[in-house]
């Protein structure tokens, strides 16, 4: 893509892209036009962001380090870090009492859930099983084993925490229900990355999102949050699109986020927003 191609129009000084999904087919590799693309955005002084829902460890392991993007943003906003280097600039977290209160709801609930321990050290999490219906939960401690410790061996009167994940099945009314008993945390849905039905719960600091995060880099780097633009496929990505100024969201997304904001191709489109964003 040539920025010739632009008919004169005006680009974003940031760009947001999540990963899995959006910039990073799953299972496949990062679209050489989508790489292109971004290696313009630099040249032109756009601030280039991935904001993914993986944590710092596993993020890395996706992105090569001479990737073409300025920061990193990972668990959802709960870190940021300079990109190449890893610099850490931002990192939030659970309080102790937060973390046992929601501790306390998962179990009563009879969930199977995760609490993952602070960054930079979030690949590491505390597991607890309380139903026999399992598949996600069974399948991400096995991806994970060498992480993983029961939650039984752990301090639950001081555990500051990154965040918690739950594992809902088919029933969002249960997901409505824990975001409900916890209106003082950031309770997010997000689609199974295993293809099934379940809903995965994320659980964050209440003023921790993917559109906060951006927020926050916007003020940091003296950016306006009215030329931002920002790309996701799931229901995790709401913020973040909610936030930046042109919003746009992948052909494979759930339709009712198709319906809310501008639809791009999956194949490299990132580098079609960036084109499509230009020309409005």
């Amino acid at each position: 893509m040539k920025f010739s191609d632009f008919h004169g129009g005006t680009l974003p000084q940031l760009i947001a892209s999540d990963l899995d999904g959006t910039l990073l087919p799953r299972g496949g590799t990062f679209f050489p036009q989508d790489i292109e693309t971004l290696h313009r955005l630099g040249e032109k002084g756009v601030v280039r962001a991935i904001v993914t829902g993986r944590n710092l460890h596993f993020a890395c392991e996706a992105i090569p380090p001479d990737f073409p993007i300025d920061y990193l943003v990972f668990s959802s906003g709960a870190g940021i870090v300079r990109w190449p280097e890893c610099a850490m600039i931002f990192t939030d977290s659970l309080a102790p009492q937060q973390t046992e209160k929601i501790v306390h709801t998962l179990h009563q609930e009879r969930l199977n859930f995760m609490i993952h321990r602070t960054i930079p050290g979030e690949h590491r999490f505390y597991f607890e099983q309380n139903c026999q219906d399992c598949g996600d939960f069974t399948h991400r401690l096995h991806a994970h084993r060498n992480w993983g410790t029961p939650l039984e061996e752990a301090d639950l009167q001081n555990l500051p925490a990154s965040q918690a994940l739950a594992f809902i099945g088919v029933d969002e009314s249960r997901f409505l229900k824990i975001k409900r008993v916890l209106p003082e945390v950031k309770v997010i849905r997000t689609s199974s990355p295993f293809g099934t039905d379940e809903i995965w719960t994320e659980i964050f600091p209440l003023h921790i999102s993917k559109g906060a995060a951006v927020h926050w880099l916007c003020r940091e780097l003296h950016l306006d949050m009215r030329h931002t633009m920002g790309i996701g496929n799931d229901y995790n990505d709401i913020d973040l699109l909610d936030a930046t100024a042109q919003s746009f969201i992948v052909n494979s997304a759930p339709l009712e986020l198709q319906q809310r904001y501008m639809v791009t191709p999956e194949k490299a489109g990132m580098s079609w927003a960036v084109k499509k964003s230009v020309e409005l």
